[in-house]
């Protein structure tokens, strides 16, 4: 009840009201994101308190669901970004697979500062090679960043690297869409001793087994036959 009066308060910017029910305003920001209500989000960062917290869970709630709308709004407060906790708002409209919500995320501010290590897992740890389409562009754009590393200890893959270990991931997962994408972008499938074969092999991923010996270069042999 307090949440459905809080709503209905927001949509018609009714302010005395965001004194009343907007005490615990980041959980307000939340349930507001979940239910896609673009309009109250907005009025809530108009009114927000001195101090009042960054809306981070806010914008995943609003990421997995594919709220694009309050995505933007969120977006266009500057006190929000997609970055914090590595990546984790854009991690997980991927996961979702609510792509459109991963490329708003991405077209606001790219992957400069994004983890690329963990983002291209989560993309090959999807059904196709949308969530990649959207984020090696992005990652192509800063490719110089090959010697950083995150917080948590993972690599920023950089130019050298970024197209095979996108092929390598896809091939850990099975995932054949990613994998002929990455192939279509440059990946080498005989790098590091045609690991991506081997991991396709070791997962049982015939499809991607299949096309990786139909672009002749992956070698079944390499490492002591370890495909």
């Amino acid at each position: 009840t307090i949440m459905r009066n809080l709503f209905k308060a927001l949509d018609n910017r009714t302010s005395p009201a965001l004194v009343s029910l907007g005490e615990d305003w980041d959980g307000n920001m939340v349930q507001l994101a979940k239910a896609d209500r673009a309009t109250a989000v907005r009025e809530m960062i108009r009114h927000r308190k001195p101090g009042a917290a960054v809306y981070d869970m806010a914008l995943i709630e609003a990421s997995v669901r594919g709220h694009t709308e309050t995505l933007r709004v969120l977006l266009h407060d500057v006190k929000n970004d997609p970055f914090t906790s590595y990546s984790r708002a854009i991690a997980n409209a991927l996961r979702h697979e609510e792509i459109r919500a991963a490329e708003l995320l991405v077209q606001y501010q790219g992957l400069k500062h994004a983890d690329f290590d963990w983002l291209m897992k989560t993309a090959a740890n999807t059904s196709d090679a949308e969530a990649a389409r959207v984020l090696y562009p992005a990652m192509k754009e800063h490719s110089d960043c090959e010697t950083d590393t995150t917080s948590s200890g993972s690599v920023v893959l950089g130019t050298i690297d970024l197209e095979n270990y996108g092929l390598y991931y896809a091939c850990c997962w099975g995932n054949v869409g990613m994998a002929k994408y990455m192939l279509g972008v440059g990946a080498d499938p005989s790098w590091n001793q045609s690991v991506a074969l081997q991991s396709a092999a070791k997962r049982g991923a015939t499809a991607v087994v299949e096309l990786l010996l139909g672009d002749g270069r992956a070698d079944p042999t390499a490492g002591d036959n370890d495909a």
